[in-house]
């Protein structure tokens, strides 16, 4: 007999799977330990950063958006939606008593332009730690479910499965959302060097502020998370100068009405590398740039959370 004891929340909790419950005690929740809003203004090269420091020490899991404008991009790699290219990056990371935020080259597009971001930081952990937490959090009122085989009483709070001494990260079953984008096969050529095709979708989530979303897309049987660039380069005479540019990029931005998610791919013609066997075509399989994308659909999801990233800050 297996142990099965704990809290349900579902349409039917005698019928429904794990997957279609809306809550289980037999899966842990994301915690959220604190959350606020910081601002960068890059140096003329587009770098900069900033340090929030925490007690927990070890390092959390967490999330953190960057605004532009009226509309908010969820960081970790370059966007052309937030930009208008995708040559500047915005990153983040946290150790055992910080999480850093930095922006890393952009020029034009991010030097000395103040951007405001806002970071979660989560109780759950993003290594391998089993010491003694520092939280200085002191609320005990509500409930608490330890993980399988820990003491609810005298467990690290990053032992909880749910607390609700934290805040959680709550979302709509209905409003996870998918579609199609598909782009036709390109490449290069002597006569056109310079290639870029995209196409968007708009996902209206009606909530009437800008959420805290996910956003993932499928190519065949591989998910992967949005922002997501893969790159290429224009081969020079001399390999230090060659052009790396962004030839893959599948990025989303919401604000308050929809969640917009982007299918770009560029190709550049090069001309150091160009085989002229190839039927002028200017597509050469060489050792750094094939300069050419076949046609693709990919399958893009989003889901928008209740948490409002304009909301109140705890920080």
């Amino acid at each position: 007999m297996t142990e099965d004891y704990g809290i349900k929340s579902g349409s039917n909790i005698n019928t429904n799977t794990d997957v279609e419950l809306d809550l289980t005690s037999k899966y842990g929740s994301l915690k959220v330990y604190k959350w606020d809003t910081v601002t960068i203004t890059p140096d003329g090269n587009g770098d900069g950063q900033v340090d929030v420091t925490h007690d927990l020490n070890y390092a959390p899991s967490f999330l953190v958006f960057v605004k532009n404008g009226s509309s908010w991009y969820q960081i970790g790699a370059a966007s052309d939606l937030f930009l208008g290219d995708a040559s500047a990056g915005v990153f983040a990371y946290t150790d055992t008593s910080k999480l850093r935020i930095q922006t890393i080259g952009g020029y034009s597009k991010l030097a000395a332009t103040s951007r405001t971001f806002k970071y979660y930081l989560l109780v759950d952990k993003a290594q391998a730690f089993t010491g003694q937490s520092n939280i200085s959090l002191t609320d005990g009122y509500g409930f608490k479910i330890s993980q399988s085989g820990k003491n609810v009483l005298t467990g690290e709070e990053y032992e909880m499965a749910e607390s609700s001494k934290y805040k959680s990260l709550q979302y709509f079953t209905e409003s996870l959302q998918e579609e199609t984008l598909t782009l036709p096969a390109m490449w290069s050529s002597i006569a056109s060097q310079d290639l870029s095709e995209s196409q968007y979708v708009d996902f209206n989530h009606g909530l009437g502020y800008s959420p805290l979303f996910f956003s993932w897309f499928k190519t065949s049987t591989v998910l992967k998370e949005a922002p997501y660039n893969e790159y290429d380069s224009v081969l020079g005479s001399d390999l230090i100068t060659q052009e790396y540019y962004t030839d893959y990029d599948v990025s989303a931005i919401c604000d308050s009405t929809k969640i917009r998610v982007q299918f770009k791919r560029k190709s550049k013609f090069d001309a150091d590398n160009f085989d002229s066997d190839n039927n002028g075509s200017g597509y050469s399989p060489g050792l750094f740039s094939t300069n050419k994308h076949l046609a693709q659909t990919i399958t893009v999801r989003v889901l928008p959370f209740a948490e409002n990233l304009e909301g109140l800050n705890n920080g």
